[in-house]
């Protein structure tokens, strides 16, 4: 689901430029999406998962539901597990079947998946500091439009806020309702993929400074591997220089960006505060 309205006009990427790649993707108009093994959170993609069948003793129809969409358990079957006393036991081995099952997809997606963090913020010393290099990397700008001009917002292709838990709660994924919709019906994929942002999307309010959006990826079966994912020249429109990148360095974004429509910056410690300072370059 593709949500633009609520993204803002530019989005940043800081980065370190200590590596040839990050010159190489300015070059090249891509964005370089990592897998998510390789996030610097631990707590990543942690929830806290739950699914409940209902018992077809109480709640039939509801029972009916799940039972032709998902467990498909013969009505002889049912009327003697009821008999014989064992639906309780028989229910609880079918939750955990099912979630097991739906966790082997969850897992299919994530190991599928790719994914290219940004931040609504260019200016934060903390952020600097962990992806800028400290001030000797720059901050990348762009414009939000034209940068997701291409992602479609289907299953396989979201541009979403991340949200942070209120309380550090782990978020809480219910796959019930799931289990009572026909697979791969509208329904069903609607709830997988709130389930699946709501995964993805989710971080320890720790983070909150970070004002965090992702692009995810996720590859469809057969597809090759596809990390570098561009994006239209004019979808970069800023550079923010940090004040302790070498000029040298500099020199060479400059030449890579000869002709291109492109402001830049410099963002300099202040000399009052613990903060930073964005101004204009010529």
């Amino acid at each position: 689901m593709n949500q633009k309205k609520d993204i803002p006009k530019t989005l940043y990427r800081y980065r370190s430029m200590t590596k040839s790649f990050e010159y190489e993707a300015i070059a090249n108009n891509y964005s370089y999406h990592a897998h998510t093994n390789t996030f610097n959170d631990p707590f990543e993609f942690v929830a806290d998962l739950t699914l409940s069948i209902p018992h077809p003793s109480y709640e039939w129809d509801k029972f009916k539901e799940v039972n032709e969409n998902w467990l498909h358990i013969s009505n002889d079957d049912i009327c003697s597990l009821i008999g014989t006393q064992q639906i309780d036991d028989a229910i609880a081995l079918q939750e955990q079947k099912s979630l097991s099952v739906l966790e082997d997809l969850y897992k299919r997606y994530d190991r599928d998946t790719v994914c290219c963090c940004y931040t609504a913020v260019n200016d934060h010393p903390l952020m600097w500091g962990h992806y800028g290099n400290g001030l000797r990397g720059l901050v990348l700008g762009f414009d939000t439009d034209e940068l997701t001009s291409n992602v479609t917002g289907s299953k396989e292709e979201i541009l979403r806020e991340v949200s942070y838990a209120e309380n550090n709660k782990i978020p809480l994924i219910d796959y019930t309702p799931m289990v009572a919709a026909p697979k791969d019906s509208e329904r069903w994929n609607e709830l997988w993929e709130q389930a699946f942002i709501k995964r993805f999307c989710t971080k320890s309010s720790h983070w909150e400074y970070e004002k965090e959006y992702r692009t995810l990826r996720t590859r469809k079966e057969g597809e090759p591997w596809n990390q570098k994912v561009k994006h239209s020249a004019s979808a970069l429109v800023e550079i923010i220089f940090g004040e302790l990148m070498p000029d040298e360095q500099r020199d060479v974004v400059r030449k890579i960006l000869n002709g291109r429509n492109i402001q830049y910056k410099e963002a300099r410690r202040s000399i009052s505060h613990y903060a930073l300072e964005i101004s204009d370059l010529p």
